[in-house]
């Protein structure tokens, strides 16, 4: 069987096939699936085993073990079910225990990202850049999504002290100006899009990741989620829809960083919060606001 890392960030166990036609299981769960694996294959007589996915990825939540009388291994789930050797499974236990790092997307040539940074964005060409946190980041590619939409746009993203002026001059010109001037073409600008888009998600990731798999993870994940509520609360105490937009940013905290998102679903609630602030908020609570999920959805707060 073939193990695939996919772009979204889930792991596909398949064979013979291609696309998402495959079982699949969130990349926190594989040394769950291999510990699971390797049970069956050390019991040398019938056994069954269901094991229940703590991620919502593939067409079911469910993955059957089965070892058959005649001693092949059977994985079903997704809708998928494929008979191995014990040899085969062993290597699979193996493959799914050594999985490289998880880098969601192939780097772009317009944006490159430092989960160590609080700037942790910086969209560059052409040895001009501009740095980004990560909700900034998020706010424009929304804008730049809006820009594509019409021959000309402008823009100026003022979060706190940070400045940044988007501009379309014509239907194949965009410019990006903060501390330098970033110019970009009609055939640029889509990847321009999805770099940003990957950086966050690789980000999120990483963060995701550092509150690791084992019987503790579930602790570290609660521990943060309750230091970004309180720090959202110290910012929207006095606000009248201060409830309101904590509990939506601790919502989004939790389904970021615990186990039941796969790399996409995390990073589109992560941007549709940014966005919803920026949008629907007043200008005073940008600055704080951002300064909570720039610093708190970092491997490392800031």
């Amino acid at each position: 069987m073939y193990i695939k890392l996919r772009k979204d960030g889930a792991v596909g166990l398949g064979r013979a096939t291609k696309g998402k036609a495959e079982i699949t299981i969130g990349y926190g769960e594989a040394h769950m699936v291999a510990a699971a694996l390797e049970k069956v294959a050390q019991t040398p007589k019938e056994f069954h085993q269901t094991y229940k996915k703590t991620t919502n990825v593939g067409g079911g939540n469910e993955i059957e073990f089965d070892r058959e009388k005649n001693g092949a291994i059977s994985i079903s789930g997704d809708g998928y079910r494929y008979s191995c050797s014990e040899e085969e499974i062993l290597q699979l236990v193996k493959s799914l225990r050594d999985l490289p790092p998880l880098d969601t997307h192939e780097e772009s040539r317009f944006v490159s990202k430092n989960a160590d940074a609080l700037h942790c964005v910086t969209v560059e060409n052409k040895g001009n850049s501009v740095k980004l946190t990560l909700p900034e980041a998020a706010v424009l590619r929304t804008s730049l999504l809006s820009s594509m939409e019409g021959q000309y746009y402008t823009e100026v993203i003022e979060i706190g002290k940070q400045k940044v002026k988007l501009e379309r001059t014509s239907g194949l010109k965009w410019q990006l100006i903060g501390k330098d001037s970033v110019k970009f073409t009609a055939y640029e600008i889509e990847e321009l899009v999805e770099g940003i888009e990957s950086a966050i998600m690789d980000v999120l990731m990483k963060t995701a990741n550092s509150m690791g798999i084992d019987e503790v993870s579930d602790i570290r994940v609660k521990s943060r989620v309750q230091r970004i509520e309180e720090d959202t609360k110290a910012v929207v105490e006095n606000y009248a829809h201060g409830r309101r937009v904590r509990k939506r940013i601790k919502k989004m905290a939790e389904k970021v960083l615990g186990a039941g998102e796969d790399a996409a679903s995390r990073t589109n609630h992560f941007m549709e919060v940014a966005n919803y602030i920026y949008r629907e908020l007043e200008p005073e609570y940008f600055e704080p606001l951002f300064g909570v999920l720039a610093s708190t959805f970092l491997p490392t707060i800031k």
